[in-house]
């Protein structure tokens, strides 16, 4: 049997913080420094008109939502990160979850705008959402299955109970240890 009293934190905890953080916090910050780099530049440089592009005027207002929801994850998983609450194994999945159906809902809203029309990008920005909206249930799926197992319960809890022990000690006898 195992003599540790804290156990450590899982390398499956650690892949589904990664991965969330990557999803929901990294991907949308990108996109947004992307959207303010672009209409700065289109602005200030070129005016709008050596590149093609017509930033007249943006409004930053519709960045607020992802931005704020991109924040809010990241604060999250630093605290799931360390993992002192027990709550958090809980809230982080359910918070995830939310975050993935308010993000599909945006991304799957039908552009009505006909004066925009269609330009090359329409059809790689489908592409791209349809892609991203597989890798966000993916990893929403995993968290959720991840954070519910024996592993996880027991470093949220803060300590290993008898079963935990006993679950540890056959993976140790399996895999060689």
């Amino acid at each position: 049997m195992t003599t540790s009293t804290k156990p450590r934190r899982p390398f499956g905890v650690i892949l589904a913080l990664a991965g969330g953080v990557f999803i929901f916090s990294f991907i949308p910050a990108l996109m947004i420094a992307i959207f303010v780099y672009l209409t700065r530049y289109v602005q200030v440089d070129a005016s709008g008109g050596m590149s093609g592009l017509d930033f007249k005027d943006v409004t930053y207002q519709p960045l607020l939502i992802p931005g704020i929801g991109a924040l809010i994850y990241l604060l999250l998983a630093i605290w799931a990160w360390r993992g002192k609450s027990p709550v958090a194994r809980f809230v982080f999945p359910l918070m995830t979850a939310l975050y993935c159906i308010v993000t599909w809902g945006l991304l799957t809203i039908p552009n009505t705008d006909a004066n925009q029309g269609i330009d090359s990008a329409t059809g790689f920005a489908a592409i791209a959402s349809q892609i991203y909206l597989f890798a966000m249930i993916g990893v929403t799926v995993y968290i959720a299955w991840f954070m519910n197992r024996w592993s996880a319960r027991a470093f949220f809890r803060g300590y290993y109970t008898k079963n935990d022990l006993q679950m540890l000690q056959a993976v140790r006898v399996t895999s060689g240890d």
